[in-house]
Parts: C-alpha cells; structure tokens; sequence
C-alpha cells in the first residue's frame, strides 16, 4: 500500500512542478522519496523536522506555511499533504489553506487506518458551515483500491476571512500553559504528548531522583535531555537540583515549547536544534532520554538504536546514561554494543529503566 501511496504523491509532484508546495510529515519516510525529492521534484517543501529537512533538503519550521502560500499570490499554489498521526497537525494545514491559499489546490491523501475518512467528514462540515458563503472551494475524493484515499479542495478566487476560532495561529501555533501533576509548563500540538506527562518520563524522573539519594551524583554535573520534546524531563531534573541542563530535539513544535519552558524555569542550558545530537561534540555527565519507537503510524526500532549510539558519543568516561523504554524494546542487545556496563533500576507499569555507563 505504500508502494502505492509513493507512487501517487510522486506522480502529483511531479504533475505539479513548481506550483506545488509539499509540506513533508514524519509518515513521509516510509514513501521513500528521498532521492525523487532531492534530485526531480521541483516542489517548494517544508517540514517540523530537522532530520527531513536535510534529508528532503526542505525548509525547517513548525508548519508555518504563511510565507510559502502569501508570496507571489498570482501563481496558482498546490500543497500536497500525506495526513499527520496527529489530528491537530492536520486541521492546521486545512485551515492555513482554506484561510490563505489563492488559485490553487489542497490535496490530502492516507489511509482507512489513518483516519481519512474522519478527516473527510470534517472538512465537509467545515466547508458547509463555515464557507459556504463564499463559494470558491470545491471538494472531490477518491478511493484508491479499499485502504487509500484522496481529498482535493480546489480554490478559484482570493481568500475569505475565517472565523477567529478557525485562525491557525489561534489553535496550533501558539504555547498553551498546562498544568499536571505539580508541574507547570508550555506545551503545544506537534509533537508527541504535548498535552501529557508521559508516564515513562515520569518513571524515569523517580528512578534518578531514588539514585541521587544513595549515590553521590554532582548537581553541578553537565546534563543533557536526549529527545527532550517540549522539556519535562529537564524541568524536573532541575527541580531535583541539576542547574546545567541541555535539551535537544529535531521536532519545531518540541524545540519551541521547551525553549519557553526553560526561560519560564530559568534552567540554565541551551536547547540545540538537531537531529539526535548528530552535530553535538560537547561530552556530558548525566545523559537522560525517553527515546521515540514510533515514525508516525509505523514502529521503528532503528530509533531506540540511534538514540543509544549518540548519548555513547555525548556521554563521559565517567558518566552515565539514563534510558525509560517499554518493556518489548530491547535496548539491552543495542546497550551491550557501546556501553560496558548496564544496570536495570525498575521494570513497572510496561516500562524499564535502565542505566547505561561507559
């Protein structure tokens, strides 16, 4: 089925030529596109991720699509979409189009599984109600065989004004405060969680504050949040004590929102913009990390092993590497390949914590 869905984006691409804007999710791996991207698609792309943008060779932004669909309004624009695991992502690029496209097209394709055919219902509802008025949108889909769909809104005069509560910057752009368990922080759609303290983290936060109890860790020690998504790990590392924390993401929505997070909490630290601290040389005391096993809809334990590797290459002789994964991702196999040492602190609720160290 991927096969298929590859072959209908490219051809569209491809169709489209320089028109089309493609805005590039993380379910876009499994299209493997890469090399059609870089060296035949003339398309305008943009992602939320570092990782894609360099390896689509796309712009980096937390789906700002403001600058790509308000320049040069008399060119016909044509965005072209797989959907996003995620709802929000998916009504912000709906809505920026509907809100900001001039001549041009809105084309949206995924999965039964994925939830497409609830993504179609919603757009008519949002058609019917909202912009009806207007008249200048047209809507089509298509089944390709009994899994895959396609949605295309086609647009044919200038932008109407939306609603406010239908503005894309009023719902998926902006910080949200949150407050859950205690803890107050910023958080935001487009990235995993973002509404939650993940019960892993949460673990794993207890685990290390159990370890400073009966070890003698420095809270002066060089920390780094490995996978640091909007920053609880760090907000609560630094409510244990440590005061010299780093945090790095590949994701926009993450980088932003723990960004805001570490100037709310006047963490001392940086947070580096980068794909799995490929690009970091500075070695550190205290690695922590929840690491991603998701691309989307797909599992991948290619990450678990990524994650491993760098925080080998980030962490001291001396130092040592804290690890929360579910209890069927085996870490251990990957650990033994760059750590000589490994310890299990816990194993509850699904999850196991384990302590990696040179």
């Amino acid at each position: 089925m991927s096969n298929e869905l590859s072959t209908l984006i490219q051809q569209q691409l491809s169709a489209l030529g320089d028109e089309a804007i493609w805005v590039i999710e993380e379910n876009s791996q499994a299209l493997q596109l890469e090399q059609f991207a870089t060296l035949h698609c003339k398309a305008q792309k943009i992602t939320n991720r570092v990782d894609l943008a360099n390896c689509y060779q796309a712009r980096f932004s937390d789906f700002d699509l403001s600058p790509l669909l308000l320049e040069n309004t008399e060119k016909p624009k044509h965005v072209v979409f797989r959907i996003a695991k995620e709802k929000a992502v998916n009504l912000h690029i709906i809505r920026c189009c509907l809100q900001q496209l001039n001549v041009g097209s809105l084309s949206l394709y995924g999965f039964k599984n994925d939830g497409i055919k609830s993504l179609l219902k919603l757009i008519k509802s949002e058609l019917d109600d909202t912009l009806n008025v207007h008249s200048r949108f047209s809507l089509r889909h298509s089944k390709h065989g009994k899994q895959l769909t396609s949605i295309h809104i086609e647009s044919q005069d200038t932008p109407c004004k939306l609603d406010a509560a239908l503005n894309p910057q009023s719902e998926y752009l902006n910080l949200q405060p949150l407050h859950i368990n205690d803890y107050s922080f910023y958080s935001k759609p487009g990235q995993f969680g973002w509404k939650k303290i993940d019960l892993g983290s949460q673990l794993l936060i207890e685990q290390l504050g159990l370890y400073l109890q009966s070890h003698s860790l420095n809270l002066s020690s060089a920390v780094l949040d490995l996978g640091c998504g909007y920053g609880f790990l760090s907000i609560a590392a630094n409510a244990l004590g440590f005061n010299t924390i780093d945090a790095t993401d590949n994701c926009a929505a993450a980088l932003h929102s723990c960004q805001e997070n570490f100037k709310t909490h006047s963490i001392k630290g940086t947070v580096i913009t980068d794909d799995c601290a490929a690009n970091i040389s500075t070695k550190y005391d205290i690695i922590l990390c929840n690491p991603p096993f998701h691309h989307g809809f797909d599992h991948d334990t290619s990450l678990t092993e990524k994650f491993v590797q760098r925080s080998a290459n980030c962490l001291k002789k001396d130092g040592k590497a804290f690890f929360v994964v579910n209890e069927f991702v085996g870490i251990e196999k990957e650990a033994n390949k760059h750590f000589t040492k490994q310890q299990l602190l816990d194993k509850k609720n699904g999850f196991k914590i384990i302590m990696l160290s040179h």
